[in-house]
């Protein structure tokens, strides 16, 4: 499960940007914008994360977003990770 949850760099901003947005939810442009990644990138890592469940979609307006799954196993666990002091991206953080 570990070696599917983090194969890219692009994996890992998405990952920190729900873990630590778990509230909120994003559509793919947005995403390639604030990450500064090539949309089939995060389009392709959105699909791996909603593969194993840890992201939902829902379509409104014509866009479909994203939006972390918490009754995920792992999702405490992978918060617990991603608040330690490990250098992150500044997109998305919590303010």
């Amino acid at each position: 499960m570990l070696k599917k949850l983090f194969t890219s760099n692009t994996r890992i901003k998405l990952l920190t940007v729900y873990l630590m947005n778990p509230d909120q939810e994003y559509y793919i442009r947005e995403l390639t914008r604030k990450l500064n990644e090539q949309i089939n990138s995060v389009r392709r890592e959105l699909d791996n994360l909603k593969k194993i469940g840890l992201l939902r979609s829902r379509t409104k307006d014509r866009k479909k977003f994203y939006y972390l799954n918490k009754d995920f196993l792992f999702v405490e666990e992978l918060k617990s990770i991603s608040s330690k002091p490990f250098p992150q991206t500044k997109a998305f953080q919590k303010t």
